[in-house]
């Protein structure tokens, strides 16, 4: 669920889930010796990184953040406060449910829809109201039309709910699973 991107000038931590920044879905700093964290399981991962800023970011996209685009609200939050030019940001979608696993109804499709244009489906369709959709597609269309270079995005192929050995899926386990934690920092 999309909510709200905040910058952290300042020093702010915890080492308990319960007591983390809540309603957050997007977070950076420009400070060293910080990391940013954010847990998971089957939503988007995205990693930011402006090299002549030292800015990272760290954005948590499920189906709702990803259609409320918070990959993009990162950009545009860079280049109007920070003053970045979209072309040196680099991006990375980390490891989420991919479609081979990812089946959603119309209510899902139809937001999806509102954001993407006829030439653009990150969907198959399946059945009436069935839908496998192609979350990391979505983000990686939505960082495009941000300004993000298309040199300057990584994809991971892994499924988080294909892949059992290694990762949790709220999918695949229906709700009673652990969570993974997306991480990025820097120290010089």
């Amino acid at each position: 669920d999309h909510r709200d991107l905040h910058s952290f000038p300042t020093r702010r931590s915890s080492d308990l889930y319960e007591e983390s920044i809540k309603g957050t879905d997007g977070i950076y700093t420009d400070e060293k010796n910080i990391l940013l964290t954010s847990a998971y399981a089957d939503c988007v991962p995205l990693f930011f990184y402006e090299p002549s800023k030292k800015l990272i970011g760290l954005a948590h996209a499920g189906w709702k953040g990803t259609v409320k685009n918070i990959g993009g609200n990162m950009v545009q939050h860079w280049v109007e406060k920070e003053k970045v030019n979209p072309k040196n940001i680099l991006v990375t979608i980390g490891p989420a449910i991919g479609a081979c696993c990812y089946v959603v109804d119309d209510r899902v499709i139809d937001k999806v829809n509102n954001v993407i244009t006829d030439d653009f489906k990150p969907y198959e369709v399946l059945q009436n109201n069935q839908y496998k959709l192609d979350l990391k597609a979505l983000n990686y269309y939505l960082l495009l039309e941000s300004g993000i270079q298309n040199e300057n995005i990584t994809i991971s192929s892994f499924c988080t709910s294909c892949d059992e050995g290694n990762f949790f899926s709220h999918r695949r386990d229906k709700g009673t699973t652990g969570r993974m934690l997306s991480f990025i920092g820097f120290t010089k």
